[in-house]
């Protein structure tokens, strides 16, 4: 008996794994899809990823100055 209530629960831990991993394959093979179908989720990913610019395109980068000014 001790040994079905130690495998019954490693089932459930299993499943639940299954089920995140199941998820995440969703995501990729969506992310795959998007990629395959058109340029727009290449260029996002060049750009967040890479920091790609296009031709003839001005990119401005802003920082904020986190220290107070001395008054």
């Amino acid at each position: 008996m001790p040994d079905y209530v130690v495998l019954t629960e490693r089932v459930a831990e299993q499943q639940l794994t299954n089920e995140k991993l199941k998820r995440r394959n969703e995501l990729l093979y969506a992310e795959i899809g998007d990629l395959k179908s058109g340029l727009d989720a290449i260029e996002e990913r060049a750009r967040n990823e890479l920091g790609l610019i296009q031709k003839d395109e001005v990119f401005y980068r802003i920082y904020q100055d986190l220290e107070e000014p001395d008054s």
